[in-house]
């Protein structure tokens, strides 16, 4: 089968190499000049570490199985992340893309092609269209009407060269404070990666203002990073979520990743959801037609989409930041029970049945 992929981010490259390894004939066109290796850190569940590794992707990154909550200064609590298989792991978006292109046959993604149109791909051959353009998705408007996305959510992240000791190995901190929400996590060779969710500075805030407020908290462990950290290292996300619709495919054309399902990174499933839906897509194509395959697709991953978005959004509103939920955090008899958010970020997080059994039965790459 003839495959053109729109988009030679996550979800494009692992949807790319996952039909590549059921013998398909797959091209990504991409229109930027190169791959796009810039971006911020991210968490990789396992739910998307082991089908990695069954694709034969080494993973790179620095592996973690536990949280460390942290309220006016003091650990709290920690959390318990355990898996089976492959380790979650804290790495930069670049090095994946480039881990996942480099198990692509040569010369399988085409640089500074630009596509308006799927029809365009379909009159020229292809069988099937892979709409994976990211949030602003230019093949969108030909699976369905526009959809409103939310208010953006601002993270500000940086990645820096130093400071890894300042967690234990294995785990990641986790800070709230009466006004800000920030995640501290190791990466390899030394490296640092940050955040910081910032409602309460305006949209258009600049870095040196958010340094600046970090160094006033109350916890040493934040003040440090933000000491640590060069102002042209910190940068602002402005995170989006949209519902996902039926229209993920119509006819030969399906929108995976962010192009059709956005969601805020409070839950840490973007990326993860996007290479489940490469992996699934080439799945659900194993020994179906095409029209079949695609049904299959959409009503697998619809609902695990609709409730990985929706969850995220829910995570987002409970974890703003309020001199209230510090309080209730910072209470030693109801700190103990942040465990509970482990158990459920677990089951959040998990890859969907039918997957993990089609994977299990395939040897590793």
């Amino acid at each position: 089968m003839r495959v053109a992929i729109v988009g030679a981010g996550v979800a494009g490259l692992t949807a790319a190499l996952a039909l590549q390894r059921d013998g398909h004939d797959v091209r990504v066109l991409e229109q930027a000049s190169e791959l796009r290796t810039g971006g911020f850190g991210l968490n990789l569940w396992a739910n998307a570490t082991e089908p990695l590794h069954r694709l034969g992707v080494k993973v790179p990154g620095e592996p973690y199985q536990r949280m460390i909550l942290r309220t006016r200064g003091q650990e709290r609590a920690r959390v318990a992340l355990p898996t089976r298989g492959q380790p979650h792991m804290n790495g930069e978006r670049g090095a994946l893309m480039r881990a996942i292109h480099d198990e692509l046959k040569p010369g399988s993604v085409r640089f500074g092609v630009k596509v308006a149109q799927a029809k365009d791909l379909l009159e020229a051959g292809a069988d099937l269209v892979v709409a994976a353009d990211g949030v602003g998705s230019q093949l969108r408007p030909d699976l369905s009407k526009r959809q409103k996305v939310s208010r953006p959510w601002s993270v500000w992240q940086a990645v820096i060269p130093s400071g890894a000791d300042l967690v234990e190995t294995g785990g990641g901190a986790i800070v709230m404070t009466p006004k800000r929400f920030y995640g501290i996590w190791r990466h390899p060779n030394g490296e640092l990666c940050w955040f910081v969710e910032e409602p309460s500075l305006p949209l258009d805030a600049t870095a040196e203002q958010v340094l600046a407020a970090t160094l006033e908290e109350d916890d040493a462990l934040v003040r440090e990073v933000a000491r640590l950290t060069p102002t042209d290292r910190l940068g602002q996300w402005l995170a989006r979520d949209r519902r996902p619709t039926r229209a993920m495919v119509v006819d030969r054309v399906v929108a995976i990743g962010d192009a059709a399902h956005p969601m805020l990174p409070c839950i840490g499933q973007g990326a993860c959801t996007s290479i489940e839906d490469g992996i699934a897509l080439a799945l659900a194509l194993r020994h179906r037609t095409v029209s079949d395959g695609l049904d299959f697709y959409r009503r697998k991953r619809l609902p695990v989409t609709r409730v990985r978005v929706a969850t995220a959004h829910f995570a987002c509103a409970l974890r703003r930041p309020s001199p209230v939920a510090t309080a209730v955090v910072s209470n030693p008899v109801t700190a103990p029970f942040a465990h509970l958010a482990g158990v459920w970020l677990r089951l959040v997080n998990r890859a969907p049945g039918w997957m993990i059994r089609e994977l299990a039965a395939l040897p590793a790459a």
